[in-house]
């Protein structure tokens, strides 16, 4: 069993784990390594946890960890900061310096961003570090020193393939951060950390917990067994957000889950009792989500830079390529899963994710089609179609088309034409079935074809309900100038305020290319007048289509005399 992280918080995901067990063993025999990932991922922690294990088997030894930034260093500065100076060597220096290769002997020099290292530096590392050559040395060491005691780890955003080959060689080892996608079970431990982090920081910390904890001295404060003030206050928090957390799209992975806590933390109103102040967290969660998402949610299309892998092509992509690296083989499995529910991709689609030469590309495609997995569309041949065995028949599927007072419900039993095909005649679609993971595969199919041909608005409805989704409406009615601000804040009923936007919302969506809500959880809607608004939305918003998941909507439409419903399998 590998030691847990010193810093940092419990790692709990399987796929993170596996990655901590390769860092193990590779400082356990004192190999370097280059880390890569997504940026936020945590690329500087797995460094820090191979300096851990590194010091934890050399006991007794002084094990220095240098770190160098090597983004926006030229050739001479990044020289300099590696194999020292002499007085006058280039313009601006008054002094020698040692280089790191030289402070870091018998330790770990990390270097951060190192694709960004100019060539003729990494040629010069190669040699420095190979102790059969010794030719580059640091210029104010003795001459019998060299580098070559010094263990490099390395870290860069995407895959190391603008290293010079030796280089890259000489590293050798390439472990790759998944994102925070693939890691959902660390969701909560890094919300607890991050919190604890923040509360630590804030200015005049202890009267803060005072006025949270209602008291007037620090030492009046009473907190369960085992808690401190700041750890128990770092759990009420972790146990409102983490669920939403968990659920949200993070392009910034760790980082920005650190900074949407470190924001509602610092905005929040010092507020007498813990509910009056998780209220004033969540409202300014929301705000930080609401300004990095536009109003409206990410799609769940997966459009991380790293998106996960679908388990069935991974299998496929490793039965057909078994003698390429895995983290390679990941790459191929998470750029066709994205293509998953696309009716078509080119070669460029591929190259964002895999980062292979274009020729290499271009010969594994060929072997994917020869496989059957993928196969050539369009009239140069040139497009590419994935023939995913991935089934979706299990899924019942309600589309409403739209008639001036009647809904038809039609209940989907077999495959799946093209999305296009139905919602050319369906203005409204439902989704229904018990939520799973082959539902939520299904969805992020859908969501995939629709941003190649509609201008898509996504809603996940939660416990604000039809209230949230109405003042997000509203609001970008207003960023458009079609709504008057005073003119809404004079109303208060809802129903009103839907009467005087029906109008407006459809001059606002001729400004769209074919626009389309995507509103997602709606049997979070329990209260009748939510469905009501709901069903007067849907007939009113005439200018936008809507794709609506959840059962008990589409239920309630079928025992609607009003709607005069017909049930027919497609």
């Amino acid at each position: 069993m590998i030691p847990p992280p010193e810093t940092g918080f419990k790692i709990e995901s399987k796929v993170m784990l596996e990655v901590l067990q390769e860092l193990y063993d590779y400082a356990y025999h004192g190999r370097g390594c280059i880390i890569y990932g997504p940026s936020g991922s945590g690329k500087e922690f797995a460094a820090l946890y191979y300096w851990q294990i590194y010091r934890y088997e050399r006991k007794g030894l002084t094990v220095p960890f240098l770190k160098l930034d090597c983004y926006g260093l030229d050739v001479d500065r990044a020289r300099s900061e590696l194999f020292g100076h002499a007085k006058g060597a280039f313009p601006g220096t008054v002094s020698e310096k040692e280089g790191l290769l030289t402070k870091a002997r018998g330790g770990i020099l990390f270097l951060d961003e190192v694709a960004a290292l100019p060539e003729e530096i990494q040629a010069q590392l190669v040699s420095a570090l190979d102790p059969g050559i010794q030719a580059v040395r640091s210029l104010t060491s003795d001459p019998a020193d060299s580098g070559g005691a010094v263990t490099i780890l390395a870290a860069t955003e995407r895959k190391p393939d603008k290293l010079i080959v030796p280089f890259r060689m000489h590293l050798g080892k390439e472990v790759l951060i998944p994102d925070v996608s693939q890691r959902q079970n660390d969701v909560p431990n890094a919300v607890r950390y991050f919190t604890k982090q923040s509360i630590n920081k804030l200015r005049n910390r202890e009267r803060f917990l005072c006025q949270i904890y209602g008291c007037t001295e620090a030492s009046e404060i009473e907190t369960p067994a085992n808690y401190d003030p700041v750890s128990y206050l770092a759990e009420k928090i972790t146990t409102r957000l983490s669920v939403d957390m968990e659920r949200q799209v993070w392009p910034g992975n760790l980082r920005q889950i650190c900074n949407a806590l470190d924001s509602a933390i610092v905005r929040a109103k010092r507020l007498t009792g813990f509910e009056a102040f998780l209220e004033d967290i969540m409202y300014y969660y929301r705000n930080y989500l609401n300004q990095q998402n536009s109003l409206f949610d990410p799609l769940p299309t997966g459009r991380q830079a790293w998106p996960s892998a679908d388990p069935t092509i991974l299998e496929q992509i490793r039965d057909i390529f078994p003698r390429i690296a895995e983290a390679e083989q990941t790459e191929w499995a998470s750029a066709l899963s994205r293509m998953k529910g696309k009716r078509n991709f080119m070669r460029t689609d591929i190259e964002q994710f895999v980062h292979a030469g274009r020729r290499t590309i271009q010969q594994r495609l060929k072997i994917l089609e020869n496989q059957g997995l993928i196969r050539r569309e369009g009239k140069k041949k040139e497009k590419y179609v994935l023939v995913s065995k991935i089934e979706t028949a299990t899924i019942p599927v309600f589309a409403l088309p739209h008639k001036t007072t009647h809904y038809w419900t039609y209940a989907h039993k077999e495959k799946t034409g093209s999305i296009f095909e139905i919602l050319a005649n369906t203005r409204c679609l439902f989704i229904s079935g018990e939520r799973n993971e082959l539902k939520g595969s299904f969805v992020e199919s859908i969501c995939h074809q629709l941003t190649s041909e509609y201008t898509v608005f996504y809603h996940h409805f939660d416990d604000g309900g039809m209230g949230e989704f109405i003042d997000k409406v509203t609001y970008l009615l207003e960023k458009e100038q079609i709504v008057d601000t005073g003119e809404v804040s004079d109303l208060k009923d809802r129903t009103e305020i839907l009467e005087m936007l029906n109008p407006l919302v459809n001059r606002w969506a001729e400004k769209q290319e074919n626009p389309l809500f995507f509103l997602d959880n709606t049997d979070s809607l329990r209260s009748t007048e939510d469905l009501a608004l709901l069903k007067v939305i849907i007939d009113t918003w005439t200018g936008f289509t809507f794709i609506l998941e959840g059962t008990k909507m589409a239920v309630d439409l079928s025992r609607d005399d009003n709607a005069g419903p017909l049930e027919f399998p497609f």
